[in-house]
């Protein structure tokens, strides 16, 4: 065991949460499939408690563990207190286009394969 199975089990817990916000999304009726509402979810959670037990038996994650969660929850704070949306700062940029098909920078270009492909917009 070493140090970088820390990262990775503070990893499996935030998709855990995620995990049970689809189940959530699933009873308001926003996802109605039973399978990628209710079963995939209960797998990937089942298989997270495999991750998380496992990482558990090893002395570092005890030790980083806590620095870890310190560190997300620094980071939690500082994007409620500025009031990031899901970009965060990206939204906040001056909007950068495709040179080609004029799409948002963060959306898919078919066209894309250099980073010269991308101009600023006014």
């Amino acid at each position: 065991s070493d140090v970088s199975e820390v990262p990775v089990v503070l990893s499996y817990i935030v998709y855990s949460v995620l995990y049970i916000q689809v189940i959530r999304l699933f009873r308001k009726g926003e996802i109605k499939s039973v399978g990628k509402g209710v079963v995939l979810p209960l797998l990937a959670l089942v298989g997270s408690g495999m991750i998380l037990f496992g990482g558990m038996q090893s002395e570092h994650f005890w030790l980083l563990a806590p620095i870890g969660l310190v560190v997300m929850l620094v980071a939690a704070l500082y994007a409620g207190k500025k009031k990031l949306g899901p970009v965060g700062e990206l939204g906040r940029q001056k909007k950068r286009a495709c040179g080609s098909c004029h799409r948002p920078f963060w959306s898919v270009c078919q066209s894309l394969q250099t980073s010269t492909h991308f101009r600023q917009r006014e």
